[in-house]
């Protein structure tokens, strides 16, 4: 069956993608949980973040007053109307509330328009990168949600994310933190379980998909490795011998495929749980990897599981943070834009 897309109603044709990416004519018949979302009643109304798979706008749903994130996607690339097939497929299917929700999806104007939940506290790099390293309490209900998340993934849906990364985990004002971009996403052979696709973000690929080998569900198990780790030194894991970072691209991959994993240890100040829960995801050979079960029943996610970490303080904390940045950019932005129309004024 193919996977039908809501059209705009005004336009002449409806369209409706098949398996492979190509259009097809058809009726518009995808669901959604809001029956009546139509894409005339969202208001774009700020930019929140441009990548390669699209542009994100928040979008003010004026019969309801409801803030929804829009994700604007070209469906004129062949490539990206693959991604938005992988996308729509698992959100379509997909009911977990650590997962980033979805609303509807619409055809207008040579785009697929996905109204997803707005996350308004942005993503755990965007934490990371205000706060520096989290404190291991806060970083173990952080990635309690995110393996719940993974978990629905690899075991109810039969899914490989390969997109793993701190700016695809978004919070939200509650401090609730999903899942989101399943742009890159495979479903797996339930007997084999193995994709061979090149695709994702290289700096977060485990070695096996970088050295072109098959991978399954381990390489999301390592990139959880990467990110935890990342989260708690608050930097990027990767060093060179004498201990300074890996500033090159290139030889980031090589040291990923050549080196040794990165380990945190406890003469670095962290606890022996937090050790090994990160070095077990960070193995080069995937079947030594820890699954994403093993990882929720980890002493270090059940120490912290019904204990008082400061977490109901550390998120507004976060959110002032983030509010604050939001503000500073926004004004960077202007400043720059009347800079940038003097100039066009001078050149006139």
């Amino acid at each position: 069956m193919p996977l039908t897309i809501d059209v705009d109603p005004d336009a002449s044709d409806d369209y409706m993608l098949d398996d492979n990416g190509s259009f097809v004519n058809g009726s518009f018949a995808i669901n959604n949980q809001w029956q009546d979302l139509r894409l005339e009643d969202l208001q774009q109304t700020t930019l929140l973040g441009q990548g390669a798979s699209g542009v994100v706008y928040k979008a003010l749903h004026r019969p309801t007053g409801k803030i929804l994130a829009l994700k604007d996607i070209s469906v004129f690339d062949a490539e990206k109307r693959k991604q938005i097939i992988k996308e729509l497929q698992t959100l379509y299917s997909s009911s977990c509330p650590y997962l980033v929700a979805f609303y509807g999806a619409f055809y207008s104007d040579g785009s697929i328009s996905i109204a997803l939940e707005y996350m308004e506290g942005g993503s755990l790099a965007d934490v990371c990168r205000l706060s520096g390293s989290i404190p291991e309490g806060i970083l173990s209900k952080i990635f309690y949600q995110v393996l719940q998340g993974l978990r629905y993934l690899h075991k109810d849906k039969h899914v490989v994310h390969r997109d793993l990364k701190p700016s695809n985990i978004l919070m939200n004002e509650s401090g609730e933190f999903k899942i989101t971009d399943f742009g890159v996403s495979a479903e797996v052979d339930n007997t084999q379980g193995e994709c061979a696709t090149f695709v994702g973000t290289c700096t977060y690929m485990s070695p096996e998909r970088l050295e072109g080998y098959k991978y399954s569900f381990a390489s999301d198990i390592w990139a959880i490795g990467i990110a935890a780790a990342e989260c708690a030194l608050g930097s990027f894991p990767f060093v060179k011998d004498n201990g300074t970072p890996v500033n090159s691209f290139w030889e980031l991959l090589s040291h990923i495929k050549t080196k040794e994993p990165p380990q945190l240890k406890t003469s670095q100040g962290f606890s022996p749980e937090l050790c090994d829960f990160v070095n077990g995801c960070l193995k080069r050979n995937p079947r030594e990897r820890v699954s994403v079960q093993n990882l929720l029943d980890h002493p270090f996610i059940k120490f912290y599981e019904n204990r008082n970490v400061g977490y109901s303080q550390w998120v507004p904390h976060i959110m002032s943070l983030i509010e604050k940045d939001r503000v500073k950019t926004s004004t960077n932005s202007s400043n720059q834009m009347k800079i940038e129309n003097k100039l066009d004024l001078l050149n006139f």
